[in-house]
């Protein structure tokens, strides 16, 4: 539901429960991150992703950011997701990690600039 209709009130609302779970523990936190960054940050096949799926993931996030509880829950679990999807991975991890963070860092940029855009 999540992926199909990203902006509805029950796609949001899944996620919006997502997020408030974050802080529960180490193994819960990996879900709910790779969770998103499979949501908001997957690269598309086609490289650039397509202008109506970067606006629904845009939107999605805006609206998740937003229903996500006080300004201070919300920055503390969008920094924590962030951070562990922007820090680069260690020189030793195997070339596909690398490999995959780049194309992380690539929608990263895609999304920025709809965001900034719009």
């Amino acid at each position: 539901i999540c992926l199909k209709d990203p902006c509805s009130k029950t796609a949001v609302d899944a996620c919006c429960r997502m997020v408030r779970r974050i802080s529960d523990d180490e193994e819960v936190r990996k879900l709910v991150v790779r969770t998103f960054q499979d949501l908001w940050f997957a690269p598309s096949e086609a490289g650039e992703l397509a202008p109506d799926e970067l606006r629904g993931r845009c939107n999605q996030m805006v609206a998740i950011v937003k229903g996500s509880g006080t300004s201070t829950q919300r920055s503390e679990w969008l920094q924590m997701l962030l951070s562990s999807l922007l820090t680069a991975p260690a020189a030793d991890m195997p070339k596909g990690v690398h490999k995959e963070h780049d194309a992380t860092l690539r929608v990263c940029e895609q999304l920025v600039k709809q965001l900034v855009d719009n």
